[in-house]
């Protein structure tokens, strides 16, 4: 990518503009000089792109809080790491949401998709009437 960058990564984040003399032809001759511009971009380039790895006055508090509380992992799923009452207790909140019977939040992406759901569509439902919602660039 090898652009400057102007802001914390978040949803979005600023580059600087780059120019270089020179025209189309030219150009690759030349180096890039920042210029005072800036530009706003979506970020699709990290798992931060729905924005909730920035800091902010409300998120980072409250998972603060809950880190000093209940501890954290930096290498483990929760299938590894085993489940908590905040994992429990965010899956009775979404099932209510829902309004279903009861939810399995994981957070694994690929590995998730890979191992896990296809056990449960093999179930005894024989994969009719599961619902999964999951989140995508």
């Amino acid at each position: 990518f090898n652009r400057p960058i102007a802001s914390a990564p978040d949803s979005t984040f600023d580059v600087i503009v780059r120019t270089r003399p020179g025209g189309k032809i030219f150009g690759p001759l030349y180096d890039f000089m920042c210029t005072d511009k800036i530009r706003t971009c979506v970020n699709l380039g990290s798992y931060n792109y729905l924005g909730f790895g920035g800091v902010d006055k409300f998120c980072v508090p409250k998972a603060r809080a809950e880190a000093l509380q209940h501890g954290w992992c930096s290498s483990a799923p929760r299938g590894e790491g085993g489940t908590m009452q905040v994992h429990r207790d965010l899956e009775a909140e979404v099932a209510r949401f829902l309004n279903k019977e009861d939810a399995l939040v994981l957070g694994m992406g690929f590995a998730t998709n890979s191992t896990i759901l296809p056990a449960l569509f093999e179930a005894q439902a024989g994969g009719t009437g599961i619902l999964v919602l999951s989140d995508e660039l």
